[in-house]
């Protein structure tokens, strides 16, 4: 019977498709730069939107999820209602949020981007989704799934890690 090397690695696949460790290390690397360039982004974005980097990743929030309420906010940011108060006081003045009561229940507010964040969003965005869809538009359904799944693993990790970390 063959014996192990210590230390070798046990796979439940074959080698020949396992990817190599250089492959691993490129997809790393890869995702560390995709990292460097989406703050270059959320910066770049921050100042079309005259904002702080901080108030415009809370406007991202709102605008993605089309509605929210101040605590699940607060939550998405790690912020005290106060920090979110004072945030959304901010982002409302400036014209980028509206405050609705919720149709179900009176005791809460919802936050919904304004029509201004909207077509201020596409503008910025706009060109970059449509080149992602681009992009995705020339992979296959099964390697697109694959991508997806493997994006959404990493995000979770990265939140788990970030969580880890404590507030920042």
């Amino acid at each position: 019977m063959p014996t192990q090397k210590r230390g070798a690695p046990r796979h439940s696949v074959p080698a020949a498709s396992t990817p190599t460790r250089s492959g691993v290390d490129a997809a790393v690397a890869e995702l560390r730069l995709l990292g460097t360039e989406l703050d270059r982004l959320d910066d770049a974005a921050a100042h079309a939107f005259g904002l702080a980097r901080t108030d415009a990743r809370a406007l991202d929030i709102i605008h993605r999820l089309e509605s929210v309420t101040p605590t699940e906010l607060s939550r998405s940011l790690g912020y005290t209602s106060g920090g979110v108060t004072a945030l959304l006081d901010r982002l409302e003045v400036a014209g980028f949020v509206q405050r609705h009561q919720h149709p179900s229940d009176r005791r809460q507010i919802l936050i919904e981007p304004t029509a201004k964040t909207i077509r201020l969003a596409a503008k910025i965005y706009g060109p970059l989704v449509a080149h992602t869809q681009r992009i995705a538009g020339s992979y296959s359904k099964g390697d697109l799934d694959s991508i997806v799944q493997f994006l959404a693993e990493i995000r979770q990790a990265t939140a788990s890690r970030a969580q880890e970390l404590g507030p920042g």
